[in-house]
């Protein structure tokens, strides 16, 4: 049977644009009688037209590019004319969607309650994917942590299917009354990929780096070559291998933290990593901004001053070690709510790189420890395979509302 509908995702950040645009990629493949488009509300939606999803609008430009962490930067959003845009974008955002039989809309419940202000589309035709919250935090916070009694009310006058992130935060918001909640796993766990076959060298072990995807990953890459040359004084014997943002320069990663190129690694022919030395401690350094997947999956653990990168590597069940920095986003705050998020899986520690190390020695020689991490984390955040689960799902919805 011949599936028609035109499906519009709406998205609001960077994360939320790359779990849309897979969940859309997924819905095309299987389904490409369905035509579909995005609308993401921060930024310009740069992953969507990565991958061949066409654009129908983008985002208001300002100066925090939807990631608001204090009162002064959204100030400062104001005097950009956060107010106005704000305005604009929801008009555009209602002339477009006419155009469009569903909506689907991936972030937190306030792009919920604004595309439902804005759309004036029926309650049903409207799909909502929550990114962000999970009850594992332990938390009454609502937007970003835990979801609200006002929030649970948009939930339900809102959006006919709900998925959510984890089994916990499903079954939370069904004991509240919301039977329409869903849970396959954590789509962001579909967010990257794994060849087949190891890419990375397999003569010593590998501990991945995480160092974070903006500006203050170079900072928190000072501390991390702290940790790589005290473990070396240990005479522990790693790879180090640094999944960096393509964001990033590993030009200015070499020159800042000396380190010397050794060579590169390719797969049928096409250039995955270079490998350096690290001068100070002699260890070896592979630098990637493409392997990021075989990075987490092929590292017996991760030193992650990372957001969602923790998480996923989490999810493949590996031991993450983490500190806060000193930039906006990887704060004591938000490394601290992390820790409650994922459990036995994160070690959290001061930026103290022989606290750190002490931590790193003692748990990769501690079986229980790594095996109640790996299992942990597999159970939170549910492995892969979610997207393609929730591709089939939304599209049995469409056929039955129609």
């Amino acid at each position: 049977m011949l599936i028609t509908a035109r499906l519009l995702f709406i998205s609001n950040g960077y994360g939320e644009d790359i779990i849309a645009a897979h969940i859309a990629q997924k819905i095309h493949t299987l389904y490409p009688s369905l035509a579909i488009a995005a609308f993401p509300t921060v930024g310009q939606g740069a992953f969507y037209e990565k991958i061949g999803i066409k654009l129908v609008g983008a985002g208001a430009k300002l100066p925090s590019e939807g990631f608001v962490r204090s009162p002064k930067e959204f100030i400062k959003d104001v005097k950009n004319g956060f107010f106005l845009k704000t305005l604009r974008m929801g008009v555009s955002l209602h002339n477009i969607s006419r155009k469009f039989d569903f909506l689907i809309i991936v972030g937190d419940p306030y792009l919920l309650l604004f595309t439902s202000f804005f759309t004036g589309m029926k309650k049903g035709r409207r799909i909502f994917v929550g990114v962000q919250q999970s009850e594992w935090y332990g938390s009454r916070k609502p937007f970003k942590q835990h979801y609200s009694m006002l929030e649970r009310a948009w939930l339900r006058r809102c959006a006919g299917l709900i998925y959510v992130r984890d089994n916990k935060t499903m079954e939370f918001l069904r004991r509240k009354g919301l039977l329409s909640v869903r849970c396959t796993g954590n789509p962001m766990m579909d967010c990257f990929s794994i060849h087949e076959r190891p890419v990375l060298p397999d003569e010593q072990r590998i501990i991945g780096i995480l160092p974070g995807s903006k500006q203050e990953a170079y900072e928190n890459l000072t501390l991390i070559f702290d940790i790589i040359t005290a473990l070396s004084r240990r005479d522990e014997n790693f790879i180090y291998a640094i999944a960096l943002s393509p964001q990033l320069e590993p030009e200015k990663v070499q020159h800042k933290f000396g380190l010397s190129p050794q060579g590169m690694g390719d797969m049928n022919g096409e250039k995955l990593y270079t490998a350096y030395i690290h001068e100070k401690s002699g260890n070896r350094i592979i630098i990637s901004q493409k392997a990021f997947g075989d990075i987490i999956n092929e590292s017996i653990a991760v030193i992650g001053l990372s957001g969602t990168g923790n998480e996923q590597a989490t999810g493949l069940g590996k031991p993450v070690f983490a500190s806060w920095g000193q930039g906006p986003q990887i704060t004591r705050k938000f490394m601290t709510a992390q820790k409650k998020l994922l459990g036995p899986s994160l070690f959290l520690y001061p930026p103290d790189p022989e606290a750190i190390t002490q931590g790193i020695v003692d748990t990769l020689g501690n079986k229980t420890l790594l095996k109640n991490a790996a299992e942990n984390g597999r159970m939170r955040m549910r492995g892969r395979g979610s997207i393609e689960i929730m591709a089939r799902e939304i599209v049995e919805y469409i056929q039955s509302d129609e």
